[in-house]
């Protein structure tokens, strides 16, 4: 695919809406309307797989809608599943401890290629895209993300942590953020943490006990790992 976008989709001065006719970009065009923005409507086409294209991924890598729904619909469901399965499971998973670590590594991997040309996610400047990103970034290590594997995100998390209402906000309700990487590693916290895996699970386990109902009785025959690649080592590791 060509790596130059259309010349009618090509970037306009002022707000830019990359979408089609699917339910989530009409959230951004509702947000617009409604605060009187002006805004330029770029329409991708899917039939082309134009969200694939090189122009456009170079705009957004994971070939999606931007960076706020990345946020909302994937970053921080997946940090908070792979949390779960490292910190709260009240019994061990190894399948879902390894599929969310694993998709985890693959949308840090995206940011940390954005943030490769981008002194933040969406441009030059911060927006409400940085700071929801942020939080789950920070606490990297409570999810089991070892963010050494990711200089470019590591360098705009300091670049965050530089900005002194940042720094005050992170200060309510307790003057010590307790879930960045250096206070998670720290053996002096042990057992603060142990208390909040503790307190954590007890609550996960309390608030969907009375929702479980029975297991629908249709277990995996495994019959699917005959086309994913997986290996009988992998089958063995994971399920």
């Amino acid at each position: 695919m060509t790596s130059t976008a259309p010349p009618e989709k090509r970037p306009k001065p002022g707000l830019k809406i990359y979408g089609f006719v699917a339910v989530n970009p009409y959230k951004l065009t509702i947000y617009a309307e409604e605060l009187g923005i002006p805004y330029n409507y770029i329409q991708l086409d899917l039939v082309a797989d134009e969200p694939h294209a090189e122009w456009y991924t170079a705009i957004n890598p994971n070939g999606k809608m931007l960076w706020l729904q990345w946020q909302v619909a994937g970053y921080g469901p997946m940090m908070g599943q792979g949390t779960h399965f490292a910190r709260y499971a009240v019994e061990s998973v190894p399948y879902g401890n390894w599929r969310y670590h694993a998709e985890c590594t693959r949308l840090n991997t995206v940011l940390d290629k954005q943030l490769t040309t981008n002194k933040y996610v969406a441009g030059d400047t911060p927006t409400i895209a940085d700071f929801a990103v942020f939080t789950y970034a920070h606490s990297a290590r409570w999810c089991e993300i070892d963010m050494s594997d990711f200089p470019n995100v590591k360098a705009w998390i300091a670049r965050l942590l530089q900005r002194p209402r940042i720094q005050k906000a992170l200060q309510v309700p307790v003057l010590l953020y307790p879930f960045h990487d250096e206070a998670v590693m720290s053996a002096e916290h042990e057992d603060f943490y142990r208390m909040i895996r503790k307190a954590g699970s007890k609550l996960i386990w309390e608030a969907h006990e009375g929702w479980a109902g029975e297991v629908a009785g249709v277990p995996s025959d495994f019959a699917n790992l005959e086309t994913s690649g997986m290996t009988e080592a992998g089958r063995e590791k994971h399920g």
